[in-house]
């Protein structure tokens, strides 16, 4: 077998090292205030123009999901995951682009004021057929106007943790006619999100949304996948199968949305990350109230959480977090434990509620939490699982507690995380925050240009947590929150009380560092060797 230049070689081996970068999914954290807690919306396939089988679903439901949704929601961004017309002129099958479908679909999200720091529209196939690059949706769309390109990237901040988000163009752009679709990423797409996530390498937190599952990709799926495993990608959101689909492939969770234009229900994606960890839901369109559970994490999500933490026995204060939505407001939320004993929640932030329970009266079981939230006589429930584990609690240092240490043991007598290691084997249980983005100008030139060379940030608007004060951190930095029920960042065992991010990171150094020197004196080696007759 032919061997390789010595320095294609050390390109090889140098990639290899790249994913000592990635996001770290399990570095979920169980905390005990809500400073890391970020909740987001994704709606797919309104399919504009579909009138003809849809009735006036298309045009509603799009114009409930930009105007209504969002005003009650109030989430950090509402991403639309593709085939944004129908491409069939209310006809029976797709057979190009329509001026009418593309104007229809801008006059409502820009009437209702979707704009490109905010509403993340991709491409899907229905918006591509008989037009070749893509000009319908680089004119009409919101994010092909302002930014010229086909796949978009942004980032959300939190003052501990940074989010990324890759919007993929999976449909191909060569304008070919249905039923031709052509789904796939191309050696150029992977190149793009690779390059995007080097640039920010900072990110502890990755999400991947496209138009097509992994299933129906006609090329590039192991690539994608190999992608999603080397940078630990949390989650990739989709649609085109207009049914409604959760499941974990290796470990990253993928979610099929239904459509919005089409389907009957679960068109609506709520998605949460609490402490780094993910919660997910799907509602019906124009259902109300909403709920989602953030923390603890559900250890049964979609089968089996691959990222969550356990809940630990000393914990006489552990929290129950959700988020809760009525455009009338929500009226109260409640907590019930194992069936038997009720949680009294109240409200911590806008739309965040919180509880706790004592864990030290539980055994190392499974156990149950069914949240309620209540409008008048609307009401809708969820039930999670967790688990607990024994351990010690952590040693409060006096150094960490300045000049308050007996009320900083009081406060947090109980607090203490488990790290996001997953579940035991035998689990197989099916105030107005403003928006905190950066649109990441990395796309220079045509629609399918490369990351720049500089990779270049342009920053956003700055967000203002949900909760005024800092977190009270294990290094004793910051004072202690003012909100009720809030006692502060639970220390995380892995990293002796930061973040397991941070710990990560400068873990990396010299870990990257030795790497490195090996790397310089394997290819000196083979360079030598090759140089030799």
């Amino acid at each position: 077998m032919r061997s390789l230049p010595p320095s294609l070689l050390c390109l090889a081996l140098s990639t290899l090292s790249h994913p000592l970068f990635a996001a770290q999914p399990d570095s979920a954290t169980y905390r005990a205030d809500a400073d890391d807690l970020i909740w987001f919306l994704a709606v797919t396939d309104p399919h504009i123009g579909a009138n003809l089988w849809g009735g006036l679903q298309d045009t509603d439901n799009l114009n409930f999901a930009t105007s209504e949704l969002v005003e009650t929601v109030e989430p950090r961004f509402l991403a639309n995951l593709g085939d944004l017309v129908d491409g069939t002129g209310g006809g029976l099958i797709p057979v190009g682009q329509f001026d009418e479908e593309w104007s229809n679909y801008q006059t409502i999200v820009e009437g209702n004021g979707m704009t490109p720091d905010f509403y993340y529209d991709l491409p899907g196939n229905h918006d591509q057929y008989g037009d070749p690059g893509l000009p319908h949706y680089l004119a009409y769309s919101v994010q092909g106007k302002a930014t010229g390109q086909l796949r978009h990237a942004w980032t959300v901040e939190t003052q501990h943790s940074r989010f990324l988000f890759l919007g993929m163009r999976t449909c191909n752009s060569d304008g070919a006619f249905w039923p031709v679709d052509q789904a796939g990423l191309q050696a150029e797409d992977i190149q793009w999100a690779q390059g995007i996530a080097a640039a920010n390498a900072e990110a502890q937190v990755m999400t991947v949304l496209g138009h097509h599952p992994v299933s129906g990709f006609e090329f590039g799926s192991n690539e994608f996948k190999d992608f999603l495993e080397q940078e630990g990608a949390s989650a990739y959101l989709y649609g085109h199968t207009h049914d409604y689909a959760m499941k974990w492939i290796e470990q990253t969770l993928h979610v099929n949305l239904a459509s919005l234009g089409k389907s009957k229900q679960l068109q609506i994606g709520l998605f949460a990350y609490d402490g780094r960890g993910l919660s997910a839901r799907a509602f019906d369109a124009g259902d109300w109230p909403m709920l989602l559970i953030t923390a603890p994490l559900h250890a049964g999500l979609a089968g089996n959480h691959k990222h969550d933490y356990k809940v630990p026995d000393y914990m006489a204060q552990a929290p129950i977090r959700a988020i809760a939505f009525h455009p009338d407001g929500i009226d109260s939320v409640t907590a019930m434990l194992d069936s038997t004993t009720e949680i009294p929640m109240v409200q911590i932030a806008d739309h965040v509620w919180q509880g706790h329970f004592d864990a030290t009266k539980l055994d190392l079981y499974p156990h149950e939490i069914v949240v309620t939230a209540t409008h008048g006589s609307e009401k809708d429930s969820q039930m999670i699982e967790f688990y607990t584990v024994h351990e010690d609690p952590p040693v409060v240092e006096e150094d960490d507690c300045h000049n308050d240490c007996d009320a900083g043991i009081d406060a947090n007598a109980d607090a203490g995380m488990a790290d996001g290691t997953g579940n035991p084997e035998e689990v197989d249980a099916g105030g107005t925050a403003e928006n905190g983005f950066e649109e990441l100008t990395s796309e220079a030139g045509g629609a399918d240009s490369a990351a720049p060379a500089d990779g270049t940030l342009e920053a956003g608007p700055e967000w203002d947590s949900p909760l005024s004060g800092e977190g009270y951190q294990a290094e004793g930095e910051g004072p202690a929150p003012s909100q009720p029920g809030v006692t502060g960042h639970i220390p995380a065992k892995k990293s002796g009380g930061c973040s397991a991010g941070t710990a990560g990171t400068a873990a990396s150094w010299p870990l990257g560092l030795l790497g490195l020197l090996a790397l310089l004196g394997l290819c000196r080696r083979i360079g030598r060797s090759a140089r030799r007759p």
